[in-house]
């Protein structure tokens, strides 16, 4: 569903898709940021709430029904203005078979912005 803004929401969470940039577009300060690093706790609280609302926000776009398991591997990459998340969640469908999938997550001032989420192959 979508507001006024033409932004949707997510359970809790506001969905709005990230549009990638040129990195010929980048200005300086966005240029010196820190690469990502690898999460070293991927049982933290903030990294299963972002990797469950990649899950739903997957499902809201897709329409499929995707089930949250756990996340396999999570790396972060702090900017001037936010966090980019990498993950590796696994997620299950209601018939019960497991995929593995990468996603994508900007956070800034505790807002997430859903970038994306596919299978890995």
């Amino acid at each position: 569903m979508r507001n006024q803004d033409g932004q949707g929401e997510c359970d809790d969470y506001p969905i709005t898709t990230q549009k990638t940039t040129s990195r010929m577009s980048l200005s300086d300060d966005e240029r010196d940021v820190d690469s990502y690093t690898r999460t070293d706790d991927v049982s933290d609280t903030r990294i299963d709430e972002v990797a469950k609302f990649a899950v739903a926000a997957y499902n809201r776009q897709t329409g499929k029904a995707l089930v949250f398991i756990r996340v396999v591997r999570s790396e972060h990459q702090v900017l001037p203005r936010g966090v980019n998340y990498k993950l590796v969640v696994e997620a299950a469908t209601p018939a019960g078979v497991t995929n593995v999938y990468k996603a994508v997550v900007h956070e800034e001032e505790r807002k997430l912005t859903f970038v994306s989420f596919v299978p890995v192959l």
